[in-house]
């Protein structure tokens, strides 16, 4: 029997400078034709590479993902149909196939959004699709009204599925992904942002002293102090405009660190690479 095929996404890596490495050439001339393939765990520990904070908190199972792609799953198989003289193994392939699609255009959806997000906050033209105007629109409302309370935070933008009698769920992970972007930034390793005469920084990738690397959607720097509040913003991808914002405690957000760290240590001890090490001394 053949495995199925994942769902899981590639690792995401990142250079010591902050320059996102998610993608590599391949040897030979696959590589001189400029073909490139997924960064491995093997090129990180050659490059001295820094994995992504969500590559490191996706050693945590999500019980709420998790249970969203079981859902996929399941809805794939009530309702595709089955091929004459298909095999169980061969519509089991089918039906992973499906739900991935679906979890792809979610995804997608959720990309697309953020880089109208971008554009609107940094006052750049916003080319979005037609199914994503709706949504960019009523954000750059909800955002001209609300960026005053935004002032020295680090923040990050999270769309959900949600049901419209339903409401948001804001998972602990976020702040444990929170805290990471906030220790970044508070021990000053993410150099843009301490040159910049800009308040606001969106989707600003940066490498941290501490083993890890990532991409901060939204910085506004003008605390100038260290302990910058965090904030998620949960944008629905059903309803256009029904957005909230949870600034996390200062308790929550020290919990967050803690916990990031924790499985930070505990990412270094699965995969027998310390990233905190200087390169050649990482195994």
């Amino acid at each position: 029997m053949k495995p199925l095929v994942s769902i899981e996404s590639s690792s995401h890596w990142y250079t010591r400078d902050g320059k996102p490495c998610h993608q590599v050439p391949y040897a030979g001339k696959r590589g001189e034709a400029g073909e490139m393939r997924n960064t491995t765990l093997g090129d990180a520990r050659k490059l001295g590479l820094l994995p992504s904070v969500t590559s490191i908190l996706s050693i945590v199972e999500k019980k709420g993902l998790t249970r969203w792609k079981m859902e996929q799953v399941i809805l794939a198989a009530l309702t595709l149909p089955r091929l004459e003289d298909e095999g169980v193994d061969s519509f089991a392939h089918r039906v992973i196939e499906d739900a991935m699609a679906e979890s792809c255009k979610a995804m997608d959806f959720g990309s697309r959004l953020h880089d109208a997000i971008e554009a609107i906050v940094s006052k750049r033209p916003c080319k979005a699709a037609r199914d994503v105007v709706p949504f960019a629109s009523k954000f750059a409302a909800w955002y001209s009204e609300h960026k005053g309370e935004l002032a020295g935070c680090v923040l990050d933008w999270k769309t959900q599925n949600v049901q419209p009698d339903k409401p948001f769920v804001f998972y602990p992970e976020w702040v444990w992904q929170l805290a990471a972007y906030g220790l970044a930034v508070d021990i000053g390793d993410v150099p843009a942002f301490a040159v910049t005469s800009n308040p606001v920084l969106t989707e600003l990738p940066f490498g941290c002293r501490r083993g890890f690397g990532g991409r901060i959607d939204f910085i506004h720097n003008d605390w100038g102090l260290p302990n910058a509040r965090l904030i998620s913003v949960a944008i629905s991808s059903r309803e256009p405009g029904r957005i909230e914002m949870k600034v996390w405690t200062a308790e929550e957000a020290a919990w967050g660190l803690k916990v990031f760290t924790s499985l930070l240590n505990t990412w270094i001890a699965i995969k027998k690479y310390d990233p905190r090490k200087e390169i050649g001394n990482g195994v």
